[in-house]
């Protein structure tokens, strides 16, 4: 929730709704000007899950941060039989995530963007995983202080093993 309080009121300057369910928080913002901003800008539309691909409008030094912060969104870590990341969105997406990871970091993603199932079928995912996983969570931690604490800590959880 603190990252939400902190985009409402430091950056946003919104008094919008903070929205609490069982499992997640989300905020509610209706100003007009903040929607037209994000779509002229950076071509952010509403209902970005089932749309989105990201603009050549982020300046490529911000592309890091724009990516810690659609994980915090639509990503995971996951301990199964090796420590895993997983990125959610469309094929365009996570076509660009692997091709970010590629050139910056120098991890080649191993597997196939896959299809996920869903009613619509047009999300895909990308999977990371061992030390791959742990150079991407890394790079886009590296340096950073605005991130979604439960996912930075399961990173945190991860230093000892792959350092």
């Amino acid at each position: 929730m603190n990252i939400i309080k902190f985009l409402m009121h430091r950056i946003i300057e919104s008094e919008g709704r903070i929205i609490e369910r069982c499992t997640y928080y989300s905020i509610s913002i209706s100003s007009k000007q903040i929607i037209d901003d994000l779509l002229n800008n950076f071509d952010i539309q509403n209902k970005k899950s089932l749309t989105c691909s990201i603009s050549n409008k982020i300046p490529h030094k911000y592309l890091k941060d724009f990516i810690r912060g659609y994980f915090d969104g639509d990503g995971c870590i996951s301990y199964t039989t090796t420590d895993t990341i997983s990125f959610l969105g469309t094929e365009k997406t996570v076509d660009f995530i692997r091709n970010y990871f590629h050139e910056t970091v120098k991890v080649k993603l191993r597997s196939k963007i896959m299809p996920n199932i869903t009613k619509n079928g047009n999300i895909y995912a990308i999977f990371y995983s061992g030390n791959s996983a742990f150079k991407c969570l890394s790079h886009i931690y590296n340096h950073s202080n605005l991130f979604l604490e439960r996912k930075y800590e399961k990173y945190c959880c991860l230093i000892e093993k792959y350092e």
